[in-house]
């Protein structure tokens, strides 16, 4: 019985692992958006910011440092209307 038991509960115990693994692996756009921002890789950053905005964000931070991102890149008509969808 206690073979059964084991055998049973064995896969569960690895599923439960991969799972979790998978989860911590997981990198947030707008994180990775925030470590290029953080590397003056300001191209980068907006990218990240972009994808971000397109699939997870609910954070409107992230609209004011792609703002920052147009602005260092000297695109200020994107950072202006940046700053004001975050401010709105």
């Amino acid at each position: 019985m206690k073979k059964i038991l084991v055998l049973l509960f064995v896969p569960l115990l690895s599923l439960a692992q991969d799972a979790s693994s998978f989860k911590q692996e997981e990198v947030s756009h707008l994180q990775l958006g925030l470590d290029f921002y953080d590397a003056d890789l300001f191209d980068k950053s907006i990218i990240e910011f972009n994808t971000s905005i397109e699939t997870e964000t609910t954070n409107n931070d992230v609209y004011y440092f792609r703002g920052r991102s147009y602005y260092y890149s000297d695109d200020y008509v994107n950072a202006e209307k940046d700053f004001t969808t975050y401010l709105g």
